[in-house]
C-alpha cells in the first residue's frame, strides 16, 4: 500500500532551510539583528533540529511497516540503498564545489588573522576523507569541515542505520520485542506486561518519551559543555553540537520523530491541532522562544505540536502549503541546505580578485542592520536559484540511476515477452525528501 503523501509538510522543511541559511547568514556575512533586542536569527541554528524530528517522522510513516516486525536484510539493503542515494551524491558534489571554493580562499592572502585562522580549520584536508565517509561530526575537529552543513549530514546517515533497529520498540505490533522479552520470561505475566507495552501502550509511549529527555538533557547539560572540546575550547550548556559529538542529537531528533508519528497514528489531540488558529499559534510560540532564547529544549518540544498541526489540517493552512511555490520550495529544502555555504565560499574566494565587498560575518565592527538584510535577501535569492538546479541537474538524476532497477535484481515478469524486463518502480514523495521504495 502506497503511504499518504503529507503535501503540507513539504513546505516546512524549506522554510525550516532557509532560517538556517539566515543563521549562517549572521555569522559568515553580516549582522543581522542587534542580539540586545532580538535573538530570533542567532537561535535559528536549532531547526536543524526539527529537520532531524521531521525525518524521524517521515521514515516511520514510509518504512515503519517494513520494520514493525524485525529487520530483515533485503528489505534493510534496500532501504539503505534508498538512502544513500537520496542524500549522498549531492553531499559528495557539494564537498567536491566547497573543497575547491576553499583551496582558492587558502591560495590567497588574508590581512584578518580570525579569518585566517577559521578557514585553515574548515578547509584542514585531513577533514576531506571524513566527509567522504560521513564520519566529521564524530569528535573528530574543533570545526565541521568543508562544506560545514554537512555534518547534519554525518549524523543523520548514521542513525539511518539504526533507524530500523529501534522501530520494532515502537511499532504497533511490535514483534522482535515480544518475542524476546518471552524468551526471557515466558509466562500468562508476560503477555500481560507486552499487552501494556503493545499498542496503544502508554508505558511504553512514557519510556520511548523518558528515554528522548535523557538524551537531549545529556547533549545540553553534560556532553557539549563538559565532555565535547577542549579544555579550552568548551563552550556554555547547548544543544548546538555539530562536530563535537552531535551523534546523541541527531538520534534524540529521530526517536522524537519516530513517536510524533505514532501519535498521529493514535489521532492525538487531533480536535485541536487541526485548527488553523491552533497552528498561528505554535509558529508564534516558536517565534517567540527563539527571540527571547528560551530554554532549547522547550523549543524542541513545540516541534513534535508543528509537524502534527501541519499533517491534520485540512483547511487554510493546508492550503497555503499546498501552493505550487511552497512545494518547490520544499522539494529544494535539501538543495537549499546543502549548497549555501559552497555559494558563500565561491563568493568569498573571488570577491578579493575582483575588488568586490569582502563579507565580515559575526567580526564585523560596527553593524550596519540594513546592510545585512539587504546582503542576506541577495544571498537567499541566489541559494534558492542554485539549489533548483542542483535539485534539477544533479539530486534528482544521481538519486534516480542509482535506484533505477539493474538487470540482474529484476526476473521477467509472467506473461512478458522473452527477453524483455518489466520495471515496477515506486517514488513516494515525502515531507523532507522524496523516498524510493
Amino acid at each position: 500500500m502506497r503511504p499518504v503523501y503529507f503535501s503540507s509538510l513539504t513546505p516546512l522543511r524549506g522554510i525550516a532551510a532557509l532560517l538556517v541559511v539566515l543563521f549562517h547568514c549572521e555569522i559568515f556575512v553580516a549582522p543581522l539583528m542587534d542580539k540586545h533586542l532580538s535573538l530570533f536569527v542567532d537561535k535559528c541554528w536549532i531547526w536543524v533540529d526539527f529537520f532531524f524530528v521531521l525525518s524521524g517522522f517521515i521514515l516511520t510513516h514510509v518504512y515503519g511497516e517494513i520494520f514493525a516486525g524485525g529487520v530483515k536484510r533485503p528489505a534493510f539493503w534496500k532501504y539503505l540503498r534508498a538512502r544513500f542515494a537520496r542524500v549522498y551524491p549531492l553531499h559528495f558534489f557539494t564537498l567536491l564545489w566547497a573543497l575547491a571554493a576553499g583551496m582558492l580562499i587558502l591560495a590567497a592572502p588574508m590581512k584578518d588573522a580570525k579569518w585566517s585562522n577559521l578557514f585553515h580549520q574548515i578547509f584542514d584536508l585531513r577533514g576531506f576523507p571524513a566527509c567522504v565517509l560521513l564520519v566529521q561530526a564524530m569528535h573528530l575537529f574543533p570545526t565541521p569541515p568543508m562544506n560545514t552543513p554537512s555534518w547534519s549530514l554525518s549524523t543523520e546517515w548514521w542513525t539511518y542505520w539504526l533507524f530500523p533497529l529501534m522501530m520494532p520498540f515502537l511499532a504497533a505490533s511490535g514483534g522482535r520485542m515480544q518475542r524476546m522479552m518471552n524468551r526471557l520470561a515466558p509466562g500468562s505475566r508476560m503477555q500481560k506486561l507486552m499487552k501494556l507495552l503493545g499498542p496503544g501502550g502508554f508505558v511504553r509511549r512514557l519510556i520511548w518519551l523518558l528515554v528522548i529527555a535523557g538524551l537531549y538533557t545529556f547533549v545540553r547539560y553534560r556532553l557539549a559543555g563538559r565532555l565535547g572540546l577542549p579544555l579550552s575550547q568548551r563552550h556554555a550548556e547547548t544543544l548546538n553540537t555539530n562536530s563535537d559529538y552531535a551523534f546523541p542529537r541527531c538520534v534524540a531528533g529521530f526517536m522524537l520523530g519516530m513517536v510524533t508519528y505514532r501519535w498521529y497514528q493514535l489521532r492525538a489531540l487531533k480536535g485541536l491541532l487541526q485548527l488553523d488558529v491552533v497552528f498561528g499559534i505554535i509558529v508564534l510560540a516558536l517565534a517567540v522562544s527563539l527571540h527571547f532564547d528560551v530554554n532549547e529544549l522547550l523549543t524542541v518540544a513545540l516541534f513534535p505540536l508543528l509537524i502534527l498541526a501541519a499533517a491534520y489540517n485540512g483547511s487554510t493552512v493546508r492550503r497555503l502549503l499546498s501552493t505550487r511555490p511552497a512545494q518547490r520550495l520544499g522539494d529544494w529544502s535539501f538543495s537549499i541546505y546543502m549548497v549555501h555555504m559552497p555559494v558563500y565560499f565561491t563568493y568569498r574566494a573571488i570577491a578579493p580578485l575582483l575588488g568586490w565587498w569582502i563579507p565580515q560575518g559575526f567580526y564585523t565592527v560596527k553593524a550596519d542592520y540594513w546592510v545585512g538584510w539587504l546582503s542576506a535577501c541577495i544571498f537567499l535569492a541566489v541559494t534558492v536559484a542554485i539549489a533548483s538546479l542542483c535539485y534539477r541537474w544533479v539530486e534528482v538524476p544521481a538519486r534516480n540511476y542509482l535506484n533505477a532497477p539493474r538487470q540482474t535484481d529484476i526476473p521477467s515478469e509472467k506473461g512478458a515477452p522473452a527477453g524483455k524486463l518489466v520495471i515496477k518502480q515506486r517514488v513516494v514523495r515525502d515531507g523532507q525528501r522524496e523516498i524510493s521504495k
